[in-house]
This record gives structure tokens, sequence and C-alpha cells, in this order.
């Protein structure tokens, strides 16, 4: 009888080892190329970078008329997360200012389709409460029970929650705005950050949806 070859295990694994170690030290490699192109872009003197990534940004938030809500550098923030979690999971980006440039318009559009929901519902709501009583017969009815989900949903969040998303949907303010408004409320303390409400907020929409999302499902 032949014997079990004590060593197959052995054999077996180590390639795969290998693989992997040469993949983390790949992965390695992009991060640090990534990180490299990240940090010129970011102590750049006065928003014009090299890559010309940042002007870039600032020219497409004009164009979708949003220059006044966000910062070339949260467009370049949140494409650079998106980086890492790219590189992360074994993806590969071969031109990196080429990449930001693409990723960014990406996201600007993004963001203009977020603002344009808002609006949309921002004016459904102020119609709804500027409309006399005996014109209620004049709305859709279906439109008139999202409104009301959505309300009832609203109702549902915390306080500081449920202002954030009315200071943002309803008053279209910026973050920095948004943070000085609420310490100025004293619902927040006055050192918080504007980053910590724009993370605040995307958690209260993210509740705000799936809050939404359920209320209807449950009366459709």
């Amino acid at each position: 009888m032949m014997k079990p070859d004590s060593n197959q295990s052995f054999h077996q694994v180590t390639p795969a080892s290998t693989n992997m170690g040469s993949q983390d030290a790949c992965n390695q490699s992009e991060r640090e190329v990534f990180d490299e192109v990240t940090t010129d872009v970011l102590l750049s003197p006065n928003d014009y970078d090299v890559y010309n990534i940042l002007p870039f940004y600032k020219k497409r938030l004009c164009q979708f008329n949003l220059e006044k809500l966000y910062e070339p550098c949260d467009v370049f923030l949140t494409a650079y997360s998106r980086g890492v979690k790219k590189i992360t999971q074994g993806g590969k980006i071969p031109n990196i200012p080429a990449w930001y440039k693409n990723t960014g318009f990406n996201i600007i559009r993004e963001y203009s389709r977020s603002e344009q929901r808002q609006v949309k519902i921002s004016r459904r709501l102020e119609d709804r409460s500027n409309l006399p009583e005996h014109q209620d017969d004049l709305f859709d009815s279906s439109i008139l029970m999202n409104l009301d989900i959505l309300c009832e949903s609203l109702d549902s969040l915390d306080q500081l929650d449920r202002r954030i998303i009315q200071i943002r949907i309803v008053k279209g303010m910026r973050w920095k705005a948004i943070t000085e408004c609420l310490i100025s409320e004293q619902l927040i303390s006055f050192n918080s950050s504007t980053q910590t409400i724009r993370k605040k907020g995307s958690r209260a929409l993210a509740k705000l949806r799936k809050k939404y999302l359920y209320t209807q499902k449950e009366k459709f």
C-alpha cells in the first residue's frame, strides 16, 4: 500500500500562500502610489494641484450649479475612499489622475441627482403646507399619501436627525452652515465638526429612507 505523502498538504498550501503574499504586496504597492498622488493633491496650495484635479472638480460643480453646496475637496475625499476600497478589493488604477477626474465627475453627477430629488421633495412639502383645505381634491391621492408617509417617517427620527434633514432639504444649507445653526440651537456641542455632522446627516437620511420604504410597503 502506498504511504500518504506527509508533505502533501504543505505542497498544496505553499503556492496559495505565495500567491496571497504576492497579491498583498501588489495591493500595498498600488496603495502607496495612490496615496502619493493623493498627498500631492491635498498639499497643493490654493486648490491648484499639479494634476489639475481640484480645478476640474470646481469647474464641474459650477456646471451643475453645486458650487454653493459642495467644495472640490468634498468630491476628492469621497473619490479617495472609493479608490481605497477598489485597491483593497484587488482592483487596479493604472492612471490615477485620470481615474480621480472620472470618478469625481460621476460623484458630482450623483450629488446633482440627489439635490434634484431633495428639491422636488421640498417643493412638494411646501406646496402641501400652502394648500387650502378645500383644494385638496386637486392633488393626486397617491402623492398626498406618499407625503403623509414621508412626514410620518420624518417624525419617527430623533430631534437632531429630524432637524438636520429639515435644514438640509428644505433650506438647502451647506454642511458648515448647518453645523453652525445646530450649535446656535444648542442641539450639538460647540466643538462639533462639520465632517461629523455630515456623517450624521448621511445616517439620518439612510434611516429616513429605510423607514419610508418600510411604511410605504405596509400601506400599499
